[in-house]
């Protein structure tokens, strides 16, 4: 009779192992399962991309329409997640070239009128690390480190030039944030080539 209680109590005690080990697996897959990819189209405030053309010793005005920029993340670890950014940046300048005399004081302001049409091309590597992570939310840190080119073409009165310039491009994301499960909105506040604020729509799978 013990035998037989003691083998009972095992078949219970194996079934009921089996039944709680596929519900620990779909607990385990489900709470490490989230997108690897993400792909994002942002904008950047225009305000402080001045800092980062060259406008030379002028006297006007600089336009800026703003930072356009794309994306890409690939999720490493929960997280951890790397990739790239693609900026663009166009501007216009319009001003009038100063004349100094042999002792370097101007003696005329307005003596040729101009305009610069230019744009800044970069492209960087970029790293997130992500503080919190949860449901449709996304907080997280990090930068990005790369090239810059500046082409610029300046219209002055008959004669036009252009111009080429070499520069770093660099951004530091001090707070990010995104929202949303597939289709997701975000946001960083920061410094750097994309701009002090910048938000982005963008797709994760």
């Amino acid at each position: 009779m013990k035998t037989h209680i003691f083998v009972l109590g095992f078949i219970l005690a194996f079934v009921q192992i089996q039944a709680q080990v596929p519900q620990q697996k779909v607990l385990t897959t489900a709470q490490k399962s989230f997108p690897k990819h993400e792909v994002n189209l942002g904008y950047g405030e225009p305000f402080s991309a001045s800092l980062f053309i060259y406008q030379g010793d002028v006297w006007g005005g600089l336009d800026i329409v703003g930072r356009f920029y794309g994306s890409y993340q690939y999720r490493l670890k929960k997280w951890l997640s790397i990739g790239g950014v693609f900026t663009y940046n166009p501007y216009h300048i319009h001003y009038d070239t100063k004349i100094y005399n042999l002792n370097g004081v101007t003696i005329d302001a307005k003596t040729k009128y101009s305009k610069l049409y230019g744009s800044v091309l970069s492209i960087a590597a970029e790293v997130r690390f992500i503080m919190f992570s949860r449901n449709w939310v996304i907080l997280y840190g990090g930068g990005a480190l790369g090239y810059s080119a500046e082409f610029s073409q300046n219209n002055a009165k008959n004669n036009i030039s252009t111009y080429f310039r070499n520069a770093p491009y660099w951004q530091v994301t001090l707070f990010g944030f995104s929202f949303g499960k597939n289709i997701i909105f975000g946001g960083e506040i920061g410094a750097g080539s994309k701009g002090i604020l910048n938000a982005y729509i963008g797709y994760k799978f």
